[in-house]
């Protein structure tokens, strides 16, 4: 049941688009469309406000999750054209978000070489279906999030969609539309509802409201929407969108929870393309038969980067660590913790047999754990690889440590440390050597915080 505030949002969205309509009919040929028209602009503005708590996961029994308060508010102005029925071509102009957790201040925005972003609309039933990618590079973690919010303009076409509209027309949507609104990973259950309030002249007003639960980043969440859209159904776009949702996610070992609202309010015009010249449409366009890879970017100030697959996500970043976890259709499968090492003298690389030494002095002083293998690898751009395996239990779950130390021709050093349960081994598909090949030495733009000695520990 909705609750009184939930109520109070939804009386104040309706009275203040209530004034755009009177009494009309429906032509019976009035529909609304899944998706845009190829080469149909759109100008858009969109502000989303976050207010609530993110929760921290905890590993105590019972569970004792920390809660810190958070209001975040995003602004995004771009301008977007349909190259096809599943994939958009967007420029822009404003992105960014102002944050405070527990009443520390922070931003995020895109850079300015990741402003044109092409979106592709997918199916699949394990993933979010509105996928990202930068047209000038890989995206940072930070700018995926904050293009990843809830009721996208492209996913509210593809909620409301229907043959036929009249007025006082219910209906429910499709699976795949739900989860596209939400931004879900996974759709558990669908109790949302489609209903056209009125139509004046080729204006519809559509009410979206009900219950939605699903998966983000392993975690279970439960979404209530109440929200109110206005279509063109003559244009075949939609010009208003004013909505609140209140989401209960749980933590998960991918990701902190979140217990709070979220208000979005987005306006946009069908308006001749601004940002976007037909030369750049025409590239987007004969490159979408090719693979785009998702693939993520990682540096923190740091003397080496990551471009890794969107399955790792990061969990801990510092110029000096990465940690990352490893997950597929929900299942958190491994972790891997990258360190930068003091640079070694060029002409004095570390050895295999001097890197198992090291492992068995700070690593193995435990009877259960022992070395299983080693060998002497190289990455595709050249640099040396020294691996070593270690086999061993924790809390009785029998556990594979595999142990990498990179390092150039310059002497620039990294250590990986990949831990992962026996039996999901095989489940990880090599995702520790693309990760390797991933890694990229880089120049710092700072000198190094520490040269203190740096040791491998599991």
């Amino acid at each position: 049941m909705l609750s009184t505030r939930f109520s109070c949002n939804y009386c104040f969205v309706v009275l203040a688009l209530v004034s755009v309509f009177a009494c009309g009919v429906c032509p019976a040929d009035q529909s609304i469309q899944g998706a845009a028209e190829p080469g149909k602009t759109l100008n858009c503005k969109m502000q989303i406000e976050f207010q609530g708590d993110v929760v921290l996961f905890s590993t105590e029994q019972p569970p004792k999750n920390l809660r810190l308060p958070i209001d975040v508010t995003s602004r995004q102005r771009f301008d977007q054209i349909a190259i096809d029925a599943n994939n958009f071509l967007r420029k822009y102009e404003v992105a960014n978000a102002r944050i405070k957790l527990d009443g520390k201040p922070n931003e995020s925005s895109l850079s300015e070489s990741n402003r044109q972003i092409t979106i592709r609309h997918t199916s699949s039933e394990t993933n979010r279906p509105l996928q990202y990618f930068s047209t000038g590079g890989a995206l940072r973690q930070s700018e995926k999030d904050l293009l990843t919010v809830p009721a996208d303009i492209i996913a509210i076409q593809q909620l409301i969609q229907q043959e036929s509209i009249s007025a006082n027309k219910e209906w429910h949507p499709e699976n795949s539309g739900v989860q596209s609104f939400f931004s879900l990973d996974n759709l558990i259950e669908n109790e949302i509802k489609v209903s056209v309030k009125e139509i004046k002249g080729d204006l519809a007003k559509i009410y979206i409201t009900g219950k939605a639960k699903g998966e983000v980043d392993s975690a279970t969440t439960t979404l209530n929407i109440v929200g109110v859209a206005i279509f063109d159904t003559e244009k075949q776009a939609m010009t208003a969108f004013r909505g609140t949702v209140n989401e209960n996610r749980s933590p998960s070992q991918l990701a902190p929870g979140f217990v709070g609202s979220v208000k979005i309010d987005t306006t946009c015009d069908v308006k001749p393309n601004r940002n976007l010249s037909e030369e750049v449409v025409s590239q987007v366009k004969s490159k979408l038969a090719e693979s785009q890879t998702t693939r993520m970017l990682w540096n923190s100030d740091s003397e080496f980067e990551l471009l890794y697959d969107p399955k790792w996500k990061v969990i801990l970043s510092d110029p000096e660590v990465v940690v990352l976890r490893y997950a597929d259709r929900g299942s958190l499968l491994a972790q891997c913790n990258v360190l930068r090492l003091p640079k070694r003298p060029a002409d004095k690389p570390l050895s295999l047999d001097e890197f198992r030494e090291q492992l068995a002095k700070n690593v193995l002083g435990e009877a259960e754990a022992r070395i299983n293998g080693s060998q002497v690898l190289q990455t595709n751009s050249g640099m040396r690889v020294l691996q070593v395996v270690v086999t061993g239990t924790q809390e009785e779950v029998p556990i594979h440590w595999v142990y990498y130390h990179l390092s150039n021709d310059e002497g620039q050093c990294v250590a990986v440390v990949l831990t992962v349960e026996d039996e999901l081994l095989p489940l990880l598909a090599k995702a520790d050597l693309k990760l390797l090949e991933s890694i990229h030495f880089v120049a710092p733009s700072r000198k190094n915080v520490s040269n203190s000695k740096t040791e491998l520990k599991r």
